[in-house]
């Protein structure tokens, strides 16, 4: 009970730390990607020596571990965009749906087992996603676009974070690969791909920059 909770603290911490960089550091999608995908592998790196390592390098290891990378880009790119004008608590509102959509793959894998209950609960989150996006839609035709723009950015990020998890699950988390080793391997792909469009000139001149680093700690002590 304990570490479960620890683990909500940790991840909430970590959202608010993305809420600074992208909002209070004004990073754009490839600056967000590279500090936060950096700053987590290495908190990870760290803390190798006491959780170990565990990857067996196979093609199909290799295939699942690109997507990943790709969602995880997808992930970040939008993050750093709604993070600029919405709460982490609002981003992370949109996850519920992913909710739904696990319980439903799950269901159709023999995984789970329908219970009534699933319909009324899965309405209230939807209604609470439908009156988020009703709230970005006012009078005007900019802010109309606007608020399509949102909801449609909205739902990549819980897309690139569905189709992350359902990745994920292929790999063997026991005899192929370790959480923790797949995230690191993830997040330095992440770091690589994004570091010729970083402009280091301006990027390390941020104030707060540190800061916006270390709010990935929590993410790793997550895991």
């Amino acid at each position: 009970m304990l570490c479960s909770l620890l683990t909500v603290v940790f991840y909430a911490a970590s959202s608010l730390g993305d809420k600074f960089i992208s909002a209070k550091l004004d990073c754009n999608a490839r600056e967000f990607s590279f500090l936060v995908s950096a700053a987590t592998a290495l908190f990870l790196a760290l803390m190798l020596p006491f959780l170990g390592w565990s990857f067996a390098f196979s093609w199909r290891a290799l295939v699942i571990l690109l997507l990943l990378i790709a969602f995880k880009i997808g992930e970040f790119y939008t993050s750093a965009y709604l993070l600029k004008t919405v709460s982490a608590y609002e981003l992370k509102a949109w996850l519920s749906i992913n909710v739904i959509l696990s319980f439903l793959v799950d269901l159709g894998r023999g995984k789970e087992t329908f219970f009534w209950a699933f319909i009324p609960c899965a309405a209230a989150l939807l209604v609470g996603i439908g009156m988020i996006a009703f709230a970005h839609r006012s009078e005007g035709e900019d802010v109309k676009k606007a608020g399509f723009l949102y909801i449609l950015i909205s739902l990549a990020y819980i897309a690139s974070k569905f189709l992350y998890g359902l990745a994920i699950n292929e790999l063997n988390l026991t005899s192929e690969a370790s959480r923790v080793s797949v995230l690191l391997l993830v997040m330095v792909g992440v770091a690589l791909l994004q570091l010729p469009f970083v402009r280091f000139k301006t990027f390390f001149h941020k104030k707060g920059l540190l800061l916006g680093a270390l709010t990935r700690l929590p993410n790793a002590a997550g895991l």
